[in-house]
């Protein structure tokens, strides 16, 4: 059955019956209606499914986010498809062990900006600077896409989809930053990461941001991990874990599952591979303002408010793609201006 016929059988009722625990499972409901082998058996596959639940919930396919009920769809049916068609992988990390070591207060910190940093904007640039200021005992290296070359080796089969366009410079990033951590340790930082002050590791094998937030079913993280910033010892699990997947990701698909596969993949490592659930859940929650300047960009700056929020938030997740405010009483002229 085509994709197109598929969708017509994903009906607001069906959806909704899943989506609040009913025995009949998406699969199972395919199978019984379109008598024809499981769904999800392609990337294809399940971006239709995608499709037909932002339809059914009068959603766009790219604008899951805005609503909780078909985001926690999507990510039920990409999780099941890559767990399954990646079984042998999982299997493969399932009995390995969580390092015992513990990110050294010099390893080094990594940031990319493609373009090379001279061609950032301001506002990325001010980001590098302030991660700089406040690196501490860390090397900062900065990855462009010349010198990637010079720390990893990328396969040939990513690269040549690099080269032709079918992987974005967003994801390879992704790829990126999974090897230089795995074969050297340290610190990931998006260019779009703020510091206010030296960046604190814990002292713990696995680093990353964690909200005390309530599963709202809007990311699949559920606010235990954030991509844009994380870290671990050489060698580690939940890296290398990640490097494979890609890996063999790369040689099986044409295209991406979803935008924000890397989390997909730490998710279905979280479930799958003691290890890996062991590493994320030993880091504590911090950081609580996270996505405070952000959201503030285009307002006045309330420098007390801001003194107030540095006192327990120190890293913060910033965006260069709205464009800079007229305002100039405005946050972003404050920082850029500093």
């Amino acid at each position: 059955m085509t994709g197109r016929r598929c969708l017509r059988h994903c009906s607001r009722s069906r959806v909704f019956l899943w989506l609040t625990g009913a025995k009949e499972r998406p699969v199972s409901f395919l199978r019984k209606t379109c008598n024809d082998e499981p769904y999800y058996k392609t990337v294809a596959h399940v971006r239709c499914l995608l499709q037909a639940v932002g339809r059914a919930f009068g959603v766009e396919s790219s604008r899951f986010a805005e609503a909780s009920a078909s985001s926690r769809i999507k990510h039920k049916a990409v999780l099941a498809y890559v767990e399954k068609r990646y079984s042998g992988v999982i299997d493969s990390y399932r009995l390995k062990e969580a390092p015992a070591g513990a990110l050294a207060d010099d390893c080094p910190i990594w940031v990319c900006w493609f373009q090379g940093e001279e061609s950032a904007p301001p506002i990325v640039r001010k980001c590098l600077e302030s991660i700089r200021k406040n690196s501490g005992r860390h090397a900062v290296n900065v990855i462009t896409y010349a010198n990637y070359g010079d720390y990893v080796s990328i396969p040939q089969h990513i690269a040549d989809k690099v080269e032709s366009g079918e992987i974005t410079l967003t994801h390879f990033s992704d790829i990126l930053r999974c090897r230089l951590l795995a074969d050297y340790e340290g610190v990931w930082l998006d260019a779009t990461i703020y510091l206010t002050d030296k960046l604190n590791t814990w002292n713990l094998p696995f680093f990353t941001i964690k909200q005390d937030c309530p599963d709202d079913g809007t990311y699949v993280s559920a606010y235990r991990w954030t991509s844009f910033c994380m870290g671990g010892c050489k060698g580690n699990v939940l890296f290398r874990f990640l490097s494979d997947m890609f890996d063999e990701y790369h040689k099986r698909e044409k295209g991406m599952i979803y935008y924000y596969l890397i989390d997909y993949v730490i998710a279905v490592g979280y479930n799958t591979v003691p290890a890996i659930k062991q590493l994320i859940d030993g880091v504590p929650c911090s950081n609580p303002d996270l996505y405070y300047m952000s959201l503030s960009m285009s307002r006045p700056v309330d420098e007390g408010r801001l003194a107030e929020v540095c006192r327990h938030t120190s890293i913060f997740k910033l965006g260069y793609r709205d464009g800079v405010p007229e305002d100039r009483s405005s946050l972003y002229h404050y920082i850029v201006n500093i």
